[in-house]
Parts: C-alpha cells; structure tokens; sequence
C-alpha cells in the first residue's frame, strides 16, 4: 500500500487543482508556494493534514471535508484566501498579523483573544471539546481578502 506522507508544490502563475487522499496514522504534511494564479486544493472527508501555503499574490481556495482534523497556515502579499467547511466542522482562526485587507469570518465565533487592530484568536463553540478540529493561522497578510465559509 502506497501512503502519500508530504506533498509539496510550487507554481509561477497559472492554475492547479489538487486533491488531497485521507491521511493515515500521521497527518499528511502539504506545502504550497505560489506566484501568482489560482489554486484549489480539495481535501475529502476525514482529512488530517498539516497544510501551508506562502502567496505572492492570486486566489487560493481549500475545501476541508466534514470530519477534518487540519492545520492550515496562510502567509500572503496579497491576493484572496477562501476557506471552505463542512457546516458543524469545529474550528479556530488565529490571526496574528495584518497590515491592510479584510477578514471574513462567520457569525457566531467566540472571541478568545485580542490583539492589535485585526488580529486575534475567535473559534466555534465546543472548539477545545471536539474530536475534529480545524485550526487557520493568518501568519501575515500585507494585503488581501480571507474568507472562512461554511456549507449551508
């Protein structure tokens, strides 16, 4: 049985779709660094993965399927950020830094934390409690659009 363990992807411009395989016993460790371009990265049910991604500039799109255990670490120049999950899926976003943009989470999050301007630390209810956890680190933004969505 071949396990895929680390992936890691650099792209210049253009686009790239990749779909992520449910981990095994360790999370799949994935890296992605990119120019410019769009990239969509689709993970399915059950993922556990431990993701960055390093942006010039673009549109860069993670879909988590429901029952992900994931880290996903975002550091941009600018660009657009979306991050896609399952509607009960719990989660945290951390922002620790932001020089201009927006962030849009959804309604509902607990704030635990704040820091100057943009940054702090909000999650869902029962975030510390769940069994499947999603964890956003907004490592820096200089500029530029995140987005946390959720399935309706």
């Amino acid at each position: 049985v071949l396990q895929l363990t680390e992936l890691r992807a650099d792209m210049s411009s253009g686009d790239m779709h990749v779909f992520l395989p449910i981990g095994g016993s360790e999370a799949l460790e994935a890296a992605f660094e990119m120019s410019s371009g769009e990239l969509e990265v689709e993970a399915v049910a059950g993922t556990r993965v431990d993701m960055s991604l390093d942006m010039s500039s673009g549109d860069a799109r993670v879909l988590l399927g429901d029952r992900s255990d994931a880290t996903v670490t975002f550091d941009a120049s600018s660009g657009r950020f979306t991050l896609s999950l399952a509607a009960d899926q719990a989660f945290r976003v951390e922002v620790r830094s932001v020089s201009s943009g927006n962030i849009d989470l959804p309604s509902g999050l607990i704030e635990r934390e704040r820091g100057d301007g943009r940054e702090g630390t909000w999650e869902t209810e029962g975030y510390s409690g769940a069994s499947h956890k999603v964890h956003l680190v907004i490592a820096h933004m200089s500029s530029g659009n995140v987005r946390v969505e959720r399935a309706d």
